[in-house]
């Protein structure tokens, strides 16, 4: 089963909800387990059984560190490619998951750039030529900072 991502005005409206969730789907002889919170005090009142062990998980794609409540992304690392095509770009923008949306004008570039490609009839698979490759790279900068940016 998928995780479930939601939210509360207070600990005792997480409580009510995972004791209803708890009893509905052990009535499917299916167990909710793994419960991650940035409430300590709603963790605290949880089985430990139920409880998630680590501090730092996936939500969405995205770490979620929940003591001290930041969600941070990771931006793959496109220099360990041997050379750069059109194939590659794609690759790298792709790889890029903002389910917030919150990076769509940095993202917004690289899709125009691979756009600029697509029109330049670059072929999938060919290196490209060594000014289109620096103009990527020099993308790639403004892109970088986004595996160091977290929300609070």
């Amino acid at each position: 089963m998928d995780n479930i991502v939601t939210g509360f005005n207070n600990t005792d409206q997480a409580i009510e909800f995972y004791n209803e969730s708890k009893s509905m789907f052990n009535e499917m002889s299916m167990n909710l387990r793994e419960w991650s919170s940035n409430d300590i005090s709603f963790v605290e009142k949880l089985p430990a059984c139920d409880r998630q062990q680590e501090t730092i998980v996936k939500v969405l794609g995205i770490t979620w560190n929940t003591s001290s409540d930041e969600l941070t992304m990771k931006v793959p690392n496109v220099f360990s490619y041997s050379q750069i095509t059109k194939r590659t770009v794609l690759s790298y923008t792709a790889m890029i998951f903002d389910p917030f949306g919150l990076f769509c004008p940095t993202i917004l570039l690289l899709k125009l750039f691979l756009r600029k490609l697509t029109v330049g009839g670059y072929n999938w698979d060919d290196k490209l030529p060594d000014d289109v490759e620096n103009e990527f790279k020099q993308l790639l900068l403004e892109v970088a900072p986004l595996s160091n940016f977290s929300i609070n």
